[in-house]
């Protein structure tokens, strides 16, 4: 499990290190993040507590349940555990709509479908990416 975060907050790290987000962001002029996390910041108490557990619970189990159970699975028998974990995490990475967390969303799906093998269960990608947006909506909330 912290595998899997280490790897994303690496890369978040990593790109911000070498200012590629800021560079992304001004070649691209696309927001830097989702639009949930403008939401997030600027919503009354109850918008923040229903987006916050959406983001936890409900995303965690329904993109897991999308990506590693349903579109993972069909890729790995057509090639392979690699091939399909880089090609899950890429998808995963670009539904997210921001590309300047594309690079460490597609790492963080590619570790979860690596999870999701160790584990032969959908459990532990749900709750590694439970953890993960738990430390996400407590960042915004609290530290941004």
């Amino acid at each position: 499990m912290t595998l899997a975060l280490g790897c994303i907050f690496c890369c978040t790290g990593l790109m911000e290190l070498l200012g590629l987000d800021t560079w992304l962001t001004e070649l691209t002029h696309c927001p830097p993040e989702q639009s949930v996390v403008t939401q997030l910041q600027a919503g009354t108490p109850a918008q923040k507590l229903i987006l916050a557990a959406a983001a936890v619970i409900m995303a965690p189990v329904c993109e897991e349940c999308c990506f590693r159970g349903f579109l993972y699975r069909i890729m790995r028998q057509r090639s392979g555990i690699l091939a399909a974990a880089l090609a899950d995490g890429l998808l995963f990475g670009a539904v997210h709509t921001s590309l300047v967390q594309l690079l460490p969303l597609t790492v963080f799906g590619a570790v979860q479908c690596l999870a999701y093998e160790k584990a032969k269960s959908l459990w532990l990608p749900v709750c590694i990416h439970m953890l993960f947006n738990l430390c996400s909506v407590i960042f915004i909330l609290f530290c941004a």
